[in-house]
Parts: structure tokens; C-alpha cells; sequence
């Protein structure tokens, strides 16, 4: 094995129905199961013994559905493990709030902002969802509890940049994540009213780096911005990478099914999580399929190695075939992007490990 952190999706169900959702059985979550606890800790002792494993990021659906929660939560401190929760802060309580703040190995509890005011966050996250998250905000900060934020930037909310990132602030949230809408899941059926345009981009980050700037903040960009649309070099106080899925840097998912991918937004698994009793994550046939090969688009550039296009996840949602071109690039450079992506999307119904369990650029269909 050698990758220091994994995410695990403990359940498919949730209490928020978001446009931008990844998962792609959002709407049938009954047909992913659910690993029990039992079955989680003989997967996180497993991963503990074969080697460089740090931490653990528990997300969903949404994490605090699971009666089992905080027991898993001490399991992974028994392991010497680290804990990250992504939770939407809408099934946090008092009694998780005073559990969650003895916790020494709880590394942060992250939550989402997609609008600075309840009419934008709602549109997005469904109603009521904005009172719940900025309830949950204010509970987890003010038991000192290490509290992380994540802006989600859309077409929908690019504008509001700034006082998202004020509203971190007033909540003394130093660490925000930048995710700019990337089409995955249930979400590419929001695509085209939903992904924001370079310039759109621009100016969110602009926001961001004046934030980061004059707050503190520390700021990193999550999902991959390639460089031949932003040059990155403009915003010296926001972190920037690249793709890492199946890298020594990456963070594979392991999902409902038990079935390991070699990141969240990945369709398709590698196969079950025994793959890497036999052979590490970096030399999977599966994982030098996808990291080498790039979008003929992209094979000019110098920096194509790196890159790798932006998102091959996104790309084959969106456009069927991982060797496409990211959307957030494609929708600039491909003439018939729009047609091509919403007769794909209208027709692609493929659940993450229920079809196929090859994630390779090379492979696809």
C-alpha cells in the first residue's frame, strides 16, 4: 500500500438531496448496502497492518445517519489512525458536539458553504439546509472543536465568493477548500446549470486569494484547475494540484460496497479492497492505465504529465470515456460540447462498482 489516507463512504443514505452531488446512487441508495461495523473493523485493521495509512476521511451520504458513528470514530483512534468527517452538519447534535470535542485524533470536521445567504446555499442543498450547516458551524467552533470549510464554486454562487469566505471567518474557520463544480455522479444532471465558466472562476478565486491574504486563511484547491485555463501563479496563497488519483499522494474511497476506487469521483472500482493484498495501489494495471494515458488535446503541452488533462473522472461522466477532456476545459475548446455532454448524460446510468470495475483511461467503453 502507499497511500497515507483513505476515504471511506460509511453510507449511501442522507438527509440533503445537493445538485452538485457525486455519488451516483443518490437517488436508489438502497442498492449500495452499507458495511457494518464488524465489517469495518476488519477493513480499517487490514488497511492499518499493510503499512503507510495516516488517517481516515469518513463521508457518505452523510456520516452522522450511522447510529455507529462514534464507535467507529474510537476504533480508529484505537488504530492510531487520525479522523477527517465531510458531513453537510444537518444530523449534528449537542451530544455529537460534546463526543466529537474529547476526541484527540479528530483532525477536522469539514463542512460546506455553496451560498453566502440561506436563498443560495438552499438552492443548491435543498431548504432549510443553509440554517443547519451555519448552526453546525457555530456549535462545532465555539467547542473549539478543529473545524474545517469547503466553498463549492457554481455558476449558481461564483458571485458570492467573497462573503463566503468572510463567513469562514466570523466563524474562525482558517482552512477552506476551493472545489470548483466538477460533473460526477448524480450531478452531471445539473451540468449545464451548475459549471462555471473560466471566467466565473476567476473571479471566484480572486476572491479567495484576497481572503487568504488579508485573513490568514489557508486556502487549497481540491479539485484540479488545469494550468492552460488558470494560470495558477496569479494566486500565490492558494495551494494548487493536480489529479492524484492512484498517485503515492492520492486518497482512494473505498465505497458502500466494500469496493475500493481510486478516489471518490471515480465510476468505476479497481476491484475489492483484497487487491492490495497482493499489489500496491501505484502499480494496479488499472491505476498506470489511467495516469498515462492523457487527452490527445493535451499532448503538446509540456505540463501534460503532470496535468493529465485536469479530471479523467469527470470526463468520462460527462463525455464517456476517461480519455476525454475535462469539462471544465472542454466546454471552451469543444465545439460540440454541449450536445455531446447532454446526450451522454441523459443516457449514462452506471452506479460506481456495480458495472465494470476498471478504471482506466485506457479502457473505457
Amino acid at each position: 500500500m502507499s497511500f497515507r489516507s483513505v476515504a471511506i463512504e460509511l453510507t449511501a443514505r442522507c438527509n440533503q438531496r445537493c445538485s452538485y452531488c457525486y455519488n451516483a446512487w443518490r437517488n436508489d441508495p438502497d442498492v449500495m448496502g452499507e458495511l457494518d461495523l464488524d465489517a469495518l473493523r476488519l477493513l480499517l485493521t487490514d488497511l492499518a497492518r499493510l503499512g503507510d495509512l495516516r488517517h481516515v476521511t469518513l463521508t457518505g451520504g452523510e456520516p452522522f445517519l450511522r447510529p455507529d458513528l462514534h464507535e467507529l470514530i474510537e476504533l480508529i483512534a484505537a488504530l492510531g489512525l487520525g479522523v477527517v468527517i465531510i458531513t453537510n452538519g444537518g444530523r449534528i447534535c449537542a451530544a455529537d458536539v460534546e463526543r466529537l470535542s474529547g476526541y484527540g485524533h479528530l483532525l477536522s470536521v469539514q463542512l460546506t458553504l455553496a451560498g453566502a445567504c440561506a436563498a443560495t446555499h438552499d438552492l443548491h442543498c435543498g431548504a432549510g439546509s443553509f440554517e443547519h450547516v451555519t448552526r453546525a458551524l457555530e456549535a462545532l467552533t465555539k467547542a473549539g472543536i478543529p473545524t474545517g470549510g469547503s466553498f463549492l464554486c457554481t455558476a449558481q454562487n461564483f458571485q458570492e465568493t467573497a462573503a463566503i469566505f468572510e463567513k469562514f471567518a466570523g466563524y474562525e474557520v482558517r482552512q477552506v477548500a476551493f472545489n470548483r463544480f466538477n460533473p460526477s455522479g448524480y450531478s452531471t444532471a445539473a451540468l449545464h446549470e451548475l459549471m462555471p465558466t473560466r471566467s466565473q472562476v476567476v473571479e471566484a478565486l480572486e476572491a479567495a486569494e484576497r481572503s487568504a491574504t488579508e485573513r490568514g486563511q489557508k486556502v487549497f484547491c481540491t479539485m484540479p484547475i488545469p494550468p492552460c485555463v488558470v494560470d495558477t501563479q496569479l494566486y500565490p496563497h492558494i495551494k494548487f494540484g493536480h489529479c492524484s488519483a492512484g498517485a503515492k499522494n492520492s486518497e482512494p474511497a473505498i465505497g458502500t460496497d466494500g469496493r475500493l476506487r481510486l478516489c471518490t469521483l471515480q465510476r468505476d472500482s479497481v476491484g475489492p479492497i483484497e487487491v492490495l493484498e497482493a499489489q500496491s495501489l501505484t502499480e494496479l494495471d488499472s491505476t498506470l492505465a489511467f495516469r498515462s494515458s492523457i487527452p490527445e488535446f493535451c499532448l503538446p503541452c509540456p505540463l501534460a504529465k503532470r496535468c493529465l488533462g485536469g479530471c479523467g473522472a469527470a470526463a468520462q461522466w460527462v463525455l464517456g470515456s476517461a480519455r476525454e477532456l475535462d469539462p471544465f476545459v472542454a466546454q471552451h475548446v469543444m465545439l460540440d460540447f454541449d450536445a455531446r455532454s447532454r446526450q451522454h448524460c441523459s443516457s449514462a446510468k452506471v452506479s460506481p462498482g456495480l458495472e465494470g470495475n476498471s478504471a482506466s483511461r485506457a479502457d473505457d467503453e
